[in-house]
């Protein structure tokens, strides 16, 4: 998929151009782009190599084993529990000022599907779901900020406005993919 969006992001705008015969302008003003990106792109890249990092030493430390052990005691096994501690987790870690993406790489690379009795594609259904809401909680998300800023009011005042939807939207996740659960263990 990523790969047919690159590639389409590329060819459609160039086609664009030639049929509109801005050709050249359109590649002068791609190459100022190019130039300038990885320099509006710095914060990002940091998030993304921080979550890297932080999710391979989880998973190659004992940090992942104790938080895995953790869970795995709070909930004693019982996957309904365990789904709600685990997007719990993500969401206070979020709230508290942790990027989404950190938290996420870093749960998903120190936890085994096998050790909680659930398949990898509701561990991956899970981690989604805690990813998505942890997105809305989280007052250095970008999609917070954003609304901050088009809205003229602090991220912390986007995340008040956010709570009664993610109480909501985070119970229909919980019933989901509790059903998905009970549909592959049939």
């Amino acid at each position: 998929m990523l790969t047919v969006v690159s590639i389409l992001a590329l060819i459609l705008p160039l086609a664009w151009s030639v049929a509109a015969k801005v050709t050249k302008e359109f590649l002068r003003a791609g190459a100022g782009h190019i130039k300038g990106s990885f320099v509006k792109l710095h914060n990002e890249l940091t998030i993304f190599i921080t979550a890297g990092f932080i999710g391979v030493a989880l998973s190659e430390t004992e940090i992942g084993e104790v938080l895995s052990e953790a869970l795995l005691y709070m909930s004693q096994g019982i996957v309904p529990v365990f789904s709600f501690l685990l997007v719990g987790t993500a969401i206070l870690l979020a709230f508290i000022g942790i990027h989404p993406v950190i938290i996420v790489i870093g749960l998903g690379s120190s936890l085994s599907p096998e050790s909680f009795g659930v398949e990898a594609s509701y561990m991956g259904l899970l981690m989604l779901a805690a990813w998505t809401l942890s997105t809305q909680l989280s007052p250095f998300s970008g999609s917070v900020l954003l609304a901050s800023h088009l809205m003229k009011t602090s991220p912390l005042e986007i995340v008040k406005k956010n709570v009664v939807f993610i109480l909501v939207i985070m119970f229909l996740f919980y019933f989901f993919t509790l059903g998905i659960h009970g549909i592959q263990n049939l």
